[in-house]
């Protein structure tokens, strides 16, 4: 698989501010959430993310970010997208072993390794009905996927009459999934699930080269990139991605964004195994 063909989730610099904080932290009390014997179990996950509490005015359940100064909360089930996207791409209060964690657990959601299981657990001609249609499923959102990412087109195509009438045509037994479903999930698991296939394979070469790039979105976003490049090809892989508008690009700022991949590509390789940085 090429990264290029796909959308890698951007993280926002530590220096910004959250998004607008979803309800008033002043109006929230922490209440205790003992495991319920009754429905599926509880992700540990989530629940070492999160924090149950209530709004002390009208008395509602919601749910806190777990994250020391973090101030977002939300209304609802705990949804694992919502939770490990806000962990990975807003949450400045995060260390960087509980972010690998979620991206971790990211990958594990991701199509592409559960459709692996799926096939190592049997071939098509022995799977059941039941698991043969799940199968099915996967590789045909496994596609959606590949075609959101790779042509660019807007994940809420999904949602149209005139896509579900698409597929229905196609095969009425396969529902795709929602563009909430992509954008939160399946995209972010699959951009982590790359990486990860990158870092590893780079990890065996020498005489790296890590560069650090920047541009404007036609949102009039800041966008900086840093990819790390083999030597006898000269191929690039986007290891890192940062949305940083209204940050001072200065030096150490650059410095900070280049070694924290440093310090993710070190848990797989050594520095000395780099030739030059290039900013």
């Amino acid at each position: 698989m090429c990264t290029s063909h796909y959308i890698i989730t951007l993280s926002k610099s530590r220096d910004t501010c959250l998004p607008q904080v979803n309800y008033d932290p002043n109006d929230l009390a922490d209440v205790d959430n003992p495991e319920s014997n009754n429905g599926r179990p509880r992700t540990a996950l989530l629940h070492d993310l999160t924090i149950s509490c209530k709004t002390i005015s009208t008395n509602k359940a919601r749910y806190r970010c777990g994250m020391t100064g973090c101030l977002q909360s939300w209304s609802g089930k705990r949804q694992a997208g919502r939770i490990y996207k806000h962990i990975l791409d807003e949450c400045k209060c995060v260390d960087d072993a509980i972010r690998k964690q979620v991206g971790d657990a990211f990958i594990d959601r991701s199509l592409h390794t559960q459709l692996e299981a799926t096939e190592e657990d049997s071939s098509l001609e022995k799977m059941s009905k039941a698991e043969a249609k799940k199968a099915r499923a996967l590789k045909i959102n496994q596609a959606v996927l590949n075609l959101i990412c790779g042509t660019g087109i807007p994940p809420t195509i999904v949602d149209t009459d005139e896509w579900k009438n698409v597929m229905s045509t196609i095969d009425n037994s396969v529902v795709t999934y929602g563009s909430t479903s992509f954008v939160d999930t399946y995209i972010p698991g699959e951009a982590a699930q790359i990486t990860e296939e990158k870092i590893r394979m780079l990890s065996k070469l020498k005489n790296l080269t890590i560069s650090y790039d920047g541009g404007t979105t036609k949102a009039v976003e800041s966008i900086y990139t840093i990819h790390v490049t083999t030597p006898r090809r000269r191929q690039a892989y986007l290891i890192e991605g940062n949305e940083a508008s209204g940050v001072s690009h200065s030096g150490p700022q650059i410095a900070e964004e280049l070694f924290k991949v440093l310090y993710i590509l070190c848990c797989e390789t050594s520095v000395s195994r780099y030739v030059g940085i290039k900013y």
